[in-house]
């Protein structure tokens, strides 16, 4: 199941700000901010594409700090290489954040 560009299907234009989208909450708890956009790390860096393949993903303090599991192909795309805050995640696979949120029981919609 491709959660991510479904996720951009349903908000197209993200918030009144303009292209953040709202996060995306699984059924464990975890909610991560996952954007694409012009003005974000993805591929293809555009507005309004219908098939992302990496994006920028921004995880939760909680992820380190092991209440979620974080596996480690993340680490590579990460901007805090000791892992000590919450992080930003640039050009990560949709493949992979779509097996994060499956492994978290889903989105909840």
């Amino acid at each position: 199941m491709d959660y991510v560009n479904r996720h951009f299907a349903k908000w197209p234009n993200g918030d009144e700000h303009g292209f953040v989208r709202p996060k995306i909450e699984c059924r464990s708890g975890l909610k991560i901010s996952v954007q694409a956009s012009l003005a974000h790390m993805c591929e293809p860096r555009q507005n309004h594409c219908s098939n992302y393949s990496h994006v920028e993903v921004y995880m939760p303090v909680e992820v380190k700090q092991g209440k979620y599991s974080l596996i480690e192909d993340w680490y590579q795309y990460g901007d805090d290489p000791e892992h000590k805050r919450p992080q930003l995640f640039a050009y990560v696979p949709v493949e992979l954040v779509n097996r994060l949120i499956r492994d978290h029981g889903g989105p909840i919609e």
